[in-house]
């Protein structure tokens, strides 16, 4: 088989020419070149145009995601924002309510130290007036004593001096 289109010692294709034929050759591929590229460029055209259209779509597609998933999250956030809002509101709540159970316990405590105190008072008072008695009982006693003793000494002081003896070492003189 002959091999197609290789070039031959001396000029290939146009090695058999004439001038006019060469000119016209050259017209017919410069034309041929110039629709190839030409149809290059409208391919190149409606390529870009296809893929144009085709992130367009695609922009299109993902700005609608994103407003999407955009609009879920600000509902979560309203969503956390509004339990937010109602823990604190609760919070306020449990920590007024023990303030004031801790108000009432000490008013509670307050009035049973002072019921204490008072109660402390009066069983002051009861114990330093029998204590004050039971002094006043025991000085009268003392003095009742002093007296008798006295008196027994006085009478012994009597009968030693009317048997003519002198008082025993033991007994002191009394004093008049």
């Amino acid at each position: 088989m002959p091999k197609k289109g290789g070039k031959k010692g001396g000029g290939g294709k146009q090695a058999g020419m004439t001038e006019e034929e060469r000119l016209l050759y050259a017209q017919q591929r410069a034309m041929a070149e110039e629709e190839m590229a030409k149809r290059k460029e409208d391919m190149l055209t409606q390529f870009l145009k296809a893929h144009s259209r085709e992130l367009r779509r695609d922009i299109e597609v993902l700005s609608q995601t994103f407003e999407r998933v955009l609009d879920r999250k600000e509902s979560v956030i309203k969503c956390l924002l509004g339990d937010l809002t109602e823990s604190k509101q609760q919070s306020d709540l449990a920590l007024r309510s023990y303030l004031q159970n801790v108000d009432l316990l000490l008013d509670l405590e307050g009035s049973r130290l002072a019921f204490h105190n008072q109660d402390f008072g009066t069983k002051l008072d009861e114990l330093k007036a029998e204590f004050n008695t039971e002094r006043e009982q025991i000085l009268t006693r003392h003095e009742q004593d002093c007296v008798y003793l006295q008196d027994v000494r006085f009478g012994l002081e009597q009968h030693y001096a009317a048997l003519g003896h002198e008082a025993p070492a033991g007994v002191p003189e009394h004093p008049r």
